[in-house]
């Protein structure tokens, strides 16, 4: 009796062994279980971190390319076209969204920090630096726009001093093209200017126009004054009876013709040739 009394109490005492041996092991793999998912949570904020700088740092790329090209614009002695302008303005809109993204992007680093204790060390070294570099090139961005309108303000001033001198030279030449056309126009009349007189023999006879007068003298002061283009003689004059030239010209410059109704008609066939001597007399009764 005793003895199968001790081996129902060994039987009693191994399944209780057993059962407590179970209930550690599946206490022990819900503490893994628990564990692997901290781990990999752990492995996903701090993937998401990494693609936080990593969005932070290639954001600093785009902002130091822009950078470079405004430092050029900047420091070129070219004038800034409305074209150039507008692009200026939306690289310095872009360069401002970056500045706004990396700044939002490094608060949530911040306040990842605040929850995940493990990594403040290198990440929270990491922000400060960044954050650095983010002041530095707002500095940069906002010297860089100084300077590109003190740029446009002296380009400004160096247009409105050319456009002056553009006005006051316009002017100059207005002016000495006005005094050259007049002068041209003068001499134009000068050279193309005659006297003439056209009167019967008496009248002529009076002015001692027609005694002693040799070919090729000119006596002026009775004499009219035309421009020789305009000359009615050009068109021919009828006289009653046929003229007579008291001062030379070539026969071949003029013509005087006989009309049907016995009238005479003095025509200037060559007007450059025939006021090659610059005054006429002739005498003769007009119609």
């Amino acid at each position: 009796m005793k003895k199968k009394f001790l081996m129902v109490a060994a039987v009693v005492a191994a399944i209780g062994l057993a059962s407590c041996n179970g209930d550690e092991i599946e206490r022990l793999n819900s503490k893994i279980d628990t564990l692997t998912r901290e781990n990999d949570m752990l492995k996903s904020q701090n993937q998401d971190e990494l693609n936080t700088i990593n969005e932070v740092m290639t954001n600093f790329a785009e902002i130091r390319q822009q950078q470079l090209g405004l430092s050029e614009q900047a420091s070129s002695a070219e004038g800034v076209t409305e074209d150039k302008k507008e692009q200026i303005q939306e690289n310095f809109k872009l360069i401002q969204d970056k500045f706004l993204a990396n700044q939002a992007k490094l608060d949530s680093l911040e306040t990842a920090l605040k929850k995940n204790k493990g990594a403040v060390g290198a990440l929270n070294n990491t922000i400060k630096s960044l954050r650095k570099q983010l002041t530095q090139s707002k500095a940069e961005i906002e010297s860089l726009q100084k300077q590109l309108e003190e740029k446009n303000v002296e380009i400004a001033d160096l247009k409105t001093a050319h456009d002056n001198q553009v006005r006051m030279m316009t002017a100059a030449k207005n002016e000495a093209d006005s005094i050259n056309a007049a002068k041209i126009k003068a001499q134009d009349i000068a050279m193309h200017t005659v006297a003439y007189l056209i009167d019967n023999k008496k009248n002529l006879k009076a002015k001692g126009l027609k005694v002693g007068l040799k070919k090729g003298e000119a006596k002026d002061s009775y004499c009219k004054k035309v421009d020789y283009r305009e000359f009615e003689g050009n068109d021919g004059i009828k006289f009653k009876k046929e003229p007579t030239l008291y001062t030379y010209h070539p026969q071949s410059s003029y013509k005087i013709v006989k009309n049907a109704d016995k009238t005479y008609t003095f025509t200037i066939t060559n007007p450059d040739n025939f006021w090659s001597t610059k005054t006429m007399i002739l005498e003769g009764e007009r119609m």
